[in-house]
């Protein structure tokens, strides 16, 4: 005879209904009261950490501020750029939505340090988000429609651009030294994800590029999390690199009529081309562009 039915036996017949009938609803009390982010029907709070060049110069400070301006719009977005600087005095300062992280710019090993040291700045602020998105300066993401897709299509360690993808159902098939990996103009992460990149930032390979090596510790450190695309069922997920496109602006405006592209990336081995394209593009988005349900 099983325990429930000893119990049952046990205990007055009545008192043993009152218990159950009282413990029903505390676990409905209890569950009723989890925090979601869906169920009021409010945006789901984003934040977006953008890779940040100071040596940049005059296209890239460009680009800073005019995408400042383009996320404001989105008021579940919170914003934030980081950069390297030199002749900092203290390990980080942060300059309104500008965080400077001392040391100096490269490509290896710098760019993946100053983000791993972002995600530690920003780590008691990262719970407080559904996701958080690592971008960069020179791609315009639309927030309203991956806001949407997000809602509908949840994912842990989300891309756009997603590399090796083919293999994230048999990655025991999966060629030696190949990683599975979002590219790094837009990874998106859960707040999970996140706080075990920091809590593990021992463990990651420094002598990679940034999302390389992020992909490679999720892979490695975290074979439950499926490398999950934005956008499932279009081709490029959303992604899209914007051509030489003469500056046009009716050019750029077919482009955007298109409503399934999420992320602009612009890398024309021109930064002053990619600034100016990139204020056009930002202008015809406020002033109205597509959406999709």
């Amino acid at each position: 005879m099983s325990l429930y039915y000893k119990l049952a036996m046990i205990l007055d017949k009545k008192l043993f209904l009152i218990g159950l009938l009282t413990l029903v609803i505390l676990i409905s009390i209890v569950f009723s009261n989890v925090e979601t982010f869906e169920d009021n029907g409010e945006p789901i709070p984003i934040l977006n950490l953008v890779l940040y060049s100071s040596d940049g110069g005059g296209p890239y400070d460009r680009m800073q501020k005019m995408t400042r301006e383009y996320y404001k719009k989105f008021s579940f977005v919170k914003t934030y750029y980081y950069c390297f600087k030199s002749d900092l005095e203290k390990d980080f300062d942060l300059q309104d939505d500008i965080l400077y992280v001392k040391g100096d710019e490269s490509f290896i090993p710098g760019i993946l340090k100053k983000t791993i040291d972002a995600f530690e700045y920003f780590k008691n602020e990262i719970p407080k988000y559904k996701y958080v998105v690592r971008s960069n300066i020179s791609t315009i993401i639309r927030f309203d429609l991956l806001e949407k897709d997000l809602r509908k299509n949840a994912v842990k360690y989300g891309c756009a651009l997603c590399w090796n993808m083919e293999y994230n159902k048999n990655k025991k098939a999966l060629p030696e030294n190949t990683i599975i990996f979002s590219s790094g103009t837009a990874i998106i992460f859960s707040p999970d994800v996140i706080m075990n990149i920091i809590n593990n930032k021992d463990k990651i390979d420094m002598g990679k590029i940034d999302d390389a090596s992020i992909g490679e510790f999720v892979q490695n450190e975290m074979p439950e999390v499926e490398m999950q695309p934005v956008l499932k069922n279009t081709t490029n997920y959303g992604f899209h690199f914007v051509p030489n496109l003469d500056e046009d602006k009716e050019k750029i405006k077919d482009l955007i009529k298109d409503n399934k592209i999420i992320f602009f990336r612009n890398h024309n081995g021109n930064r002053e081309l990619d600034a100016n394209q990139m204020h056009i593009i930002i202008e015809v988005l406020n002033e109205g562009a597509p959406t999709y349900e």
